[in-house]
């Protein structure tokens, strides 16, 4: 039995990835399957806890249309999609499989055989695996649990969660699974700049005094990390802590993620891969526009009021 997997790179789609692939090989164990990937990207993936290479026959990536002609031509048993790119379209058009299966998307039907509806929640676009269940159910009347395989065993996957250990212990004196901390990562826009910062400012200075928490602050701007510093004298270097680095790729530092006890960010994109680990996170949230250009000293107020109270409750429950 012979495989194609199409996908994109981004840190929830390699979870989902994770959870098909160790699906597939689950219900297939008797005569262990040969599963062959195509990863929609510009770059190489290194070797994680979610991904290794050496699960699958031949890793191919391509970024571009004319790129798929140096795509190896052969038939398959099995190919499916966790993609909706055009990209990735393309690519199950111009492969020969007896069985294509994708989720239900734009122009799906012209190309796959077998299209999955999406089970989707108030707020959720991506594939959880709820999904991939469903997949495997409707398409192999897989019945199992479904559950991702972290590759923790794999020496480079578990020298690189050993560093992060290290360096916040050596450096901070925190012991990651044993203390009790936040990561606050906010992306600061340059227009609304210092009404941001004190918005920041006073969520930390309220989460120490009243939850006597430590704060790790992400980002790799050291003037960002001054500023809230220097705002309050309740924020000290045991408390208050700067990450020196932006998290952009969630699963480098999955073991900083995984002990947090809460994230609390402005970034959409993190969000789905946080939901996957089934991590505590807050979105902030910007809305109204118009509000924010006339406004401006009443909307982060209000904002700030919303994020501390909603934030505080959160806490409170976990």
């Amino acid at each position: 039995m012979e495989f194609l997997l199409i996908s994109n790179v981004d840190d929830s789609r390699l979870f989902t990835l994770n959870a098909l692939t160790n699906s597939i090989l689950s219900f297939f164990k008797e005569k262990v399957p040969v599963i062959s990937l195509v990863l929609i990207s510009e770059s190489k993936v290194d070797d994680n806890f979610l991904f290794l290479k050496e699960r699958y026959l031949d890793v191919d990536y391509i970024s571009r249309f004319n790129q798929l002609k140096k795509l190896k031509k052969k038939e398959y048993d099995y190919l499916i999609s966790i993609d909706h790119s055009l990209l990735g379209l393309a690519l199950g058009f111009k492969t020969k499989a007896v069985s294509k299966v994708c989720f239900k998307g734009w122009f799906t039907y012209l190309i796959f055989n077998i299209n999955i509806p999406q089970i989707k929640k108030v707020g959720q676009k991506h594939i959880n695996l709820a999904d991939i269940r469903n997949l495997m159910e409707l398409t192999f009347a897989y019945s199992e649990g479904i559950t991702p395989k972290y590759h923790l065993e794999n020496p480079l996957v578990r020298k690189n969660h050993e560093m992060i250990h290290w360096i916040y212990n050596t450096n901070h004196a925190i012991d990651l699974p044993n203390s009790t901390y936040i990561l606050i990562d906010i992306e600061i826009d340059t227009l609304q700049r210092n009404k941001q910062l004190e918005m920041v400012s006073n969520l930390c200075d309220h989460l120490i005094k009243k939850f006597k928490l430590k704060i790790i602050f992400i980002t790799d701007q050291v003037d960002l990390f001054e500023y809230v510093m220097n705002s309050s004298t309740a924020l000290t270097a045991n408390n208050f802590i700067n990450s020196k680095q932006s998290i952009d790729n969630a699963i480098a530092y999955f073991p900083l993620l995984n002990h947090s006890s809460l994230i609390i960010t402005n970034k959409l994109k993190i969000t789905p891969f946080l939901g996957l680990i089934e991590k505590p996170c807050y979105l902030i949230k910007h809305k109204r526009i118009l509000s924010r250009l006339y406004s401006l000293t009443s909307y982060y107020k209000n904002l700030s009021k919303k994020t501390i109270g909603e934030i505080s409750y959160m806490l409170k429950s976990i």
